[in-house]
């Protein structure tokens, strides 16, 4: 079994390219990630989460800690996929520019 995993999950309207230099300083440093590209510009919340648990349910059982790394909607998606999900090896969770409590962009595009 492996050590560690971060897993790193994007914002509204990016991908995982965009979680790149994140993605290669994390190598760089030794740890095993995991970029995921979700369908944040159309999906809902909730089909981000699933898309999330599809591409990381087979990696997190090789790993003794998961890590998670969201920025802005990434984070949101982190936290509603840990709401519904039980992990026994979950580690540190971060969160860059989570809106937590709504922004004006979100409510202009509803």
């Amino acid at each position: 079994m492996k050590t560690q995993l971060v897993v790193l999950v994007h914002g509204y309207c990016k991908n995982s390219d965009d979680m790149a230099f994140l993605n290669n300083g994390l190598k760089n440093r030794n740890y095993d990630t995991f970029s995921a590209t979700l369908p944040t510009t159309f999906g809902t919340i909730e089909d981000c989460t699933n898309s999330l648990r599809i591409q990381i349910e087979d990696l997190l059982c090789r790993y003794e800690q998961v890590h998670f790394i969201g920025h802005s909607m990434g984070g949101l998606i982190i936290q509603r996929y840990l709401s519904t999900t039980v992990l026994n090896n979950i580690g540190k969770c971060i969160f860059v520019a989570t809106p937590n409590k709504g922004s004006k962009l979100a409510t202009i595009c509803s």
